[in-house]
């Protein structure tokens, strides 16, 4: 579990450094995330971060990739399909237990246009019991989505 936190870490504070920081350190949080599930394969925690990792990556505009390429580093390669595996397996191991999780599975399935699994998991995601603001931003984002399936 250390290697996910420190992957998490590392994210949080690349986000404070600008793009160029945030490119370059992105190969080192996957990496982090991977070494994670070598330790243990059955981490909710790591699958669901690397999930995360692929979509965001998978969803970086190619405008913004080739200026980045052009500009600091060249950004590291995921695909949505990649990101959906991930974070179904997180799904697996640890059933409609994080908000997050089910939130960036209706948003990749959108992307895959999957429209019906995307309904679903935006459905989870406004079920879903617990509190907070996360919780309530994140019941907000669904909502908005399921506006544009």
């Amino acid at each position: 579990m250390a290697y996910t936190w420190v992957g998490i870490t590392i994210d949080e504070l690349a986000k404070l450094g600008g793009t160029k920081d945030r490119i370059q350190k992105s190969y080192e949080i996957r990496e982090y995330f991977e070494k994670a599930l070598q330790c243990d394969p059955n981490n909710f925690l790591a699958h669901y971060c690397l999930g995360t990792w692929c979509f965001t990556v998978a969803d970086i505009p190619d405008v913004k990739r080739k200026l980045a390429s052009t500009h600091f580093a060249k950004p590291p390669q995921s695909t949505y399909e990649e990101a959906l595996a991930y974070l179904r397996k997180s799904e697996e191991l640890s059933p409609k237990a994080w908000i997050g999780n089910l939130h960036n599975l209706a948003r990749t399935y959108r992307k895959l246009g999957d429209k019906q699994k995307a309904h679903e998991y935006c459905q989870y995601v406004l079920e879903f019991k617990d509190i907070g603001s996360e919780v309530t931003e994140t019941k907000k984002e669904a909502r908005d989505l399921m506006k544009k399936l």
